[in-house]
């Protein structure tokens, strides 16, 4: 989150130029921005080799941010609403790209729902439930199961930087610069919601 911070601050005093040297130093920016969310997502899969479930849990985040997780993230869809909400100028050859990369994540995230709730389904099986009596064949068949989830939250954090990353070829450089700068405000939000108590005090 102090990363997030720093880099924050840097997209908001980021020049706004069309010059050569401010180009560069934007596309520079961006490129730091998702040097970072690729170290995240690196981190992440060191956790689910380790164990998975800790992911869709999340100790680190608050009550709040997990009410957004998405099998064990962010919704990719979300980051088209960001450029719909941050991003101004697109032209027409730009809006179609965006729109037929949304249709395509849209069909993979779904995908992807099908197969989580599959999971869930065969969870709620007397054969599942017979890895909380300690049944040996319920163990191998829960070992198997985490290797799904950690399969998963792969492809879900693949989606989440795909999708980044197209819309960083479509869009120009101070366009980025836009998009993330909304993306990390959002994220910061979020948090800070998530971390102040409500006003007046809480318990009754």
């Amino acid at each position: 989150m102090a990363r997030l911070e720093q880099l924050l601050g840097e997209l908001r005093a980021a020049p706004r130029g069309g010059g050569l040297v401010e180009v560069g130093m934007q596309r520079d920016l961006v490129a730091r921005m998702l040097a970072h969310y690729h170290d995240y997502y690196c981190e992440k899969s060191r956790v689910a080799a380790r164990d998975v479930l800790v992911l869709f849990s999340a100790p680190w985040l608050t009550h709040f941010e997990r009410t957004f997780l998405w099998i064990a993230g962010w919704k990719p869809g979300l980051a088209f609403k960001i450029v719909q909400g941050g991003v101004e100028g697109m032209s027409a050859e730009q809006s179609r790209e965006v729109e037929n990369l949304r249709r395509d994540t849209a069909a993979r995230e779904r995908d992807l729902t099908n197969q989580m709730t599959q999971v869930q389904e065969v969870l709620a099986t007397p054969e599942m439930l017979g890895v909380e009596r300690g049944r040996r064949d319920g163990d191998e068949e829960g070992e198997a199961l985490l290797g799904v989830l950690e399969h998963l939250v792969f492809c879900a954090d693949d989606l989440r930087m795909r999708t980044v990353n197209r819309l960083v070829e479509i869009l120009t450089p101070l366009q980025n610069l836009d998009m993330l700068k909304t993306a990390v405000e959002l994220h910061l939000c979020i948090r800070r919601w998530g971390t102040t108590p409500p006003a007046g005090g809480g318990g009754d």
